[in-house]
């Protein structure tokens, strides 16, 4: 692999952080909310939904609110804007630091 990690140590890796998969849906949801909040960015919930790799507004939605406690509708009508910060739980414990991180792990 690119960081000569075996499969097995990278799931034991990202166990933490409730495993690879949720870690990359807690990236998207945080890169989506980023992009919702931005009222400048008018383009559907539905096509930045898909493009960050949900296979459907329903599923990015209800992805949405179970992160944040709200709807992507609401954070983009200005109603959600400070009811939770931009990059919640696991991976605003490690921020940009954590690729260094993760880079570490090679040597």
């Amino acid at each position: 692999g690119f960081f000569s990690v075996s499969r097995s140590r990278l799931y034991r890796i990202f166990e933490p952080l409730g495993g690879v998969a949720n870690f990359i849906k807690e990236r998207r949801l945080a890169r989506l909310h980023a992009l919702l909040a931005e009222p400048a960015l008018r383009l559907p919930i539905g096509r930045l939904a898909e493009a960050h790799g949900f296979k459907s507004a329903a599923h990015f939605s209800r992805a949405f609110r179970e992160q944040y406690g709200y709807s992507p509708n609401d954070l983009r009508q200005g109603s959600a804007s400070a009811m939770a910060p931009l990059v919640p739980g696991a991976v605003a414990q490690y921020g940009p630091s954590f690729y260094s991180w993760i880079r570490a792990l090679r040597d």
